[in-house]
């Protein structure tokens, strides 16, 4: 399973050239943005894109597959750019460890970077729908994203905290990630619960706002009881 989802997520996150594809595309992303990917089906998909089932099947081999494209082409590039911020970031620290509001500015710009380009709405709410789906396939491809970008955070987390215990630095860390993907999805609903008082912010604030929050609760776990 492991393998073939691997072997997947590698062919499907080509950028498609057939339009029937792309409409395919398009159309899953709507719907699994909206009703998420359990409570979307394939039926749905060919009567938004205008397609049949044979089209799916021909272009993706099924629901999971077309779902991991979906993912996998959203995810990359996040990642890719977390990694090259916090390489920068530890550079310009060096030989020190980079301060903890550096590494979160690092794993959470490239989050608000893409709230602030129109069209992106959508796909950040697909991304909080499919991190919230007990689905197998996304619990493997979260392990194909995720375990190298939490390999290459968290020794840099552990030299800014030292003598943290590492299980709280995870769990400060799992934390952290929850209330980003919370901060980017839920701003509208903060801003009705508030009645305007928490209005909308620029990309940038919402940013600041939360590498403060989070760097604080990683500094309080390096010194709190367990």
């Amino acid at each position: 399973m492991a393998s073939a989802v691997a072997s997947a997520v590698h062919e499907l996150t080509h950028p498609p050239a057939d339009p029937v594809r792309q409409r395919i595309i398009d159309a899953a992303a709507r719907l699994f943005s909206a009703e998420g990917f359990a409570a979307t089906s394939l039926r749905q998909i060919t009567a938004e894109a205008g397609v049949n089932l044979a089209a799916v099947n021909y272009h993706f081999g099924s629901k999971e597959n077309l779902h991991l494209e979906l993912i996998a082409r959203a995810v990359a590039p996040l990642n890719a750019r977390r990694v090259a911020l916090l390489d920068q970031a530890e550079a310009a620290a060096s030989p020190h460890p980079a301060p903890i509001e550096s590494i979160l500015d690092a794993f959470g710009r490239p989050c608000f970077d893409m709230s602030r380009q129109p069209g992106n709405e959508s796909t950040l709410r697909l991304l909080a729908k499919s991190l919230h789906e007990n689905e197998q396939h996304m619990r493997i491809l979260m392990e194909r994203e995720c375990r190298p970008i939490i390999e290459r955070f968290f020794p840099a987390l552990t030299r800014a905290l030292p003598g943290c215990p590492p299980e709280r630095i995870h769990w400060a860390f799992h934390f952290s990630f929850g209330s980003l993907v919370h901060a980017l999805t839920q701003a509208d609903a903060l801003n009705h619960i508030t009645q305007g008082r928490c209005g909308p912010v620029d990309p940038d604030t919402a940013l600041s706002r939360w590498v403060t929050f989070c760097a604080a609760g990683l500094r309080a776990s390096a010194l709190g009881s367990p």
